[in-house]
């Protein structure tokens, strides 16, 4: 058996929902923190609108989620 240490986010299943609105801060640079993903753009846009700085981005994309113990953890996206 593996213990958990040694375990990494890839070595857990994956899914990949497509179609979804992803909102992502700091896009593209090292400190890029994805919020949600929403399955409309008009849910989207209503976190977007909450979010006080102006380094965000609202896109189309594939987002990939790891199942860790029954519980999906987004571990990826590509953008459509």
């Amino acid at each position: 058996m593996v213990d958990a240490e040694s375990m990494g986010i890839d070595d857990f299943p994956k899914e990949i929902v497509k179609n979804m609105y992803a909102l992502v801060e700091y896009k593209g640079t090292e400190k890029e923190h994805f919020v949600y993903a929403y399955p409309t753009e008009i849910e989207a846009f209503k976190t977007y609108k909450k979010i006080h700085h102006t380094d965000k981005a609202i896109f189309k994309a594939n987002i990939v989620y790891a199942n860790l113990f029954g519980t999906k953890v987004m571990c990826g996206y590509e953008e459509i």
